[in-house]
């Protein structure tokens, strides 16, 4: 759904900044000039943020996830203000709000241009303009970072804004959270919502990738250790201690042992930890939040730890259950990179009807090859990948959990021929190019001990 500027109703007020016509939503971006603006969101109790506004692109600031500039104020609507870039100029209207929008001590009806290092006032939070030479650290379009930068969950599919509203309303609690999900559907970008929306924003959020732990490392890990050395006693803090005061994000913890996962659960419950090689019981205040793939398997220990969990369990949808969120999330990666291009509408149609198995992570590579490929402002399906715009037969469930099957089948024999031919776990690694630590995960989920196999690590 495309925003009309020109349809802002003016609010009521006293005094009015001086007004500046906004250019029709179809106006291209001057050639060589600036394709963004950049902001700093000063919000109360966090840190300054830059945020960048692409021309050409109307950009909405409010307390929504589905705001292109979402901010936390409670003084602040839903969707309270609209910026636009073009030529040169960037403007501010006002969206219907609350309590209205100021700019130089001035309620903002229509929209008005915002001068250099103005101040925007929308509740008790600061928009203000960042000189051109401020920019934030740059990544590269292929790299983790700029999935990081796509911070905010997209919920225009009423699938994924039932979860939101849900995150929102556990995020002012301290109460440990299930995320459940397929991968890349946006699982961590939830979690990282709701410890950022929540009364622990100021303090760390501490992240760790369970399935790229070692067999027997994790307990060390989160529990920390005590050890003794020349020098004397040492102290490795772990993950709990380090996430004092903030949250602690353990993602996929399906590739834990029921041990591991017994783990998170003591923790949560008796809210203490006692590093191994130390007998003294730590106490600490941490809010938990883990990610899966699946639902807990029914043995005992997902069982005790969803037991902890009731009422705080989140599912997010995949995208093909949100096709409504796919062309805004394209446009969130276009705008997070500066891009002014639009989509032409056969793009977006084949946004919408193509299933996206690889979830986000494939609609970022997707759209990073097309705009690497588009010569005109705007993508058209020639710049798309062919899988994308001619996906033909989508495959049923019943033939994607085959492959599953299949490829699981595969995986298990050529680990186990890697290891009996090697009889080392590292060997076995070096022969099928893959980190060590993927064989060790491997042989914990197709459950080949060491020991069984006659093999050493």
């Amino acid at each position: 759904m495309s925003l009309r500027l020109d349809r802002l109703v003016p609010s009521p007020a006293q005094g009015t900044a001086q007004r500046s016509t906004v250019p029709p939503a179809s106006e291209p971006v001057a050639p060589g000039g600036r394709v963004s603006v950049r902001l700093w969101v000063e919000e109360p109790g966090r840190s300054p943020r830059l945020v960048v506004v692409p021309a050409g692109v109307p950009v909405r600031v409010g307390r929504s996830y589905a705001a292109e500039v979402p901010v936390a104020d409670p003084e602040v609507s839903r969707f309270h203000s609209v910026l636009w870039f073009s030529d040169g100029r960037l403007t501010v209207a006002d969206h219907h709000s609350s309590n209205g929008t100021f700019l130089r001590g001035l309620r903002v009806g229509e929209a008005v241009e915002v001068g250099p290092a103005a101040a925007i006032q929308i509740g008790s939070t600061l928009l203000v303009r960042a000189a051109p030479e401020t920019r934030p650290a740059r990544t590269s379009w292929g790299s983790e970072a700029s999935l990081e930068a796509c911070a905010e969950p997209v919920a225009f599919d009423p699938a994924m804004a039932a979860v939101v509203a849900e995150a929102r309303r556990l995020a002012t609690t301290d109460a440990p959270v299930w995320i459940e999900g397929e991968v890349e559907s946006g699982r961590g970008t939830l979690a990282r919502a709701i410890h950022r929306d929540g009364g622990r924003a100021s303090r760390p959020l501490i992240r760790a990738n369970c399935a790229t732990m070692a067999e027997g490392e994790f307990a060390g890990v989160l529990l920390g250790s005590r050890r003794d050395d020349a020098a004397g006693t040492g102290r490795a803090l772990g993950l709990v201690e380090r996430a004092e005061g903030g949250t602690l994000l353990l993602e996929n913890i399906d590739d834990l042992t029921p041990a591991d996962r017994d783990l998170i659960r003591q923790v949560i419950q008796t809210g203490a930890v006692t590093p191994l090689g130390d007998s003294q019981r730590q106490t600490v205040d941490v809010r938990v939040v883990v990610t899966s793939r699946r639902p807990p398997s029914g043995d005992g220990a997902d069982e005790a730890l969803h037991a902890l969990l009731r009422g705080a369990v989140l599912r997010v949808p995949p995208l093909r259950e949100r096709p409504m969120d796919v062309v805004p999330l394209v446009r969130r990666f276009l705008a997070v990179a500066g891009d002014p291009r639009s989509l032409a509408p056969a793009v977006a149609a084949a946004l919408q009807a193509y299933g996206w198995p690889g979830n986000v992570r494939e609609v970022r590579d997707a759209i990073g090859f097309a705009r690497s490929v588009a010569e005109d402002g705007e993508i058209t399906l020639d710049d798309l990948p062919r899988a994308v715009c001619e996906p033909g037969d989508e495959p049923d469930r019943e033939e994607l959990l085959l492959r599953q099957s299949q490829r699981e089948v595969f995986e298990r024999n050529a680990i186990v021929l890697a290891l009996t031919a090697t009889g080392n776990v590292s060997r076995a690694a070096r022969i099928l190019e893959v980190p060590r630590s993927a064989v060790l995960h491997a042989m914990r989920r197709y459950g080949l001990g060491a020991r069984t196999l006659g093999v050493t690590e």
